[in-house]
């Protein structure tokens, strides 16, 4: 590298990470963070969990995120709307969210 380039750290992002309520899911997704960074250890790992938008995020994170450690890893908003809604409606169709995501 020359002398007058900039390293910068890799910034990875997590996409659909799961919460404490889904413990399973939520270990192997802390255990996968810890991973990455081991091998990137001045790396940034931005989650972006499953189901809560930026309002209910504020409101739900200590409930449902207390597991993972906020000096390691950044939480932040679903990506894209759960595909149901409290009362079991569709919010978006996973023919939508599938298409979404591959873009």
């Amino acid at each position: 590298m020359a002398s007058n380039e900039k390293r910068t750290s890799p910034r990875i992002a997590f996409v659909n990470v799961w919460s404490d309520q889904n413990r399973g899911d939520a270990a192997i997704v802390i255990a996968t963070c810890e991973a990455v960074k081991q091998l990137y250890p001045d790396s940034t790992i931005d989650m972006h969990n499953v189901a809560f938008g930026p309002e209910d995020l504020k409101k739900q994170k200590e409930i449902h995120f207390s597991a993972f450690n906020p000096d390691q890893f950044q939480l932040f908003p679903a990506i894209y709307p759960a595909l149901k809604n409290g009362n079991n409606g569709p919010y978006i169709s996973r023919k939508h969210r599938i298409i979404h995501s591959i873009r």
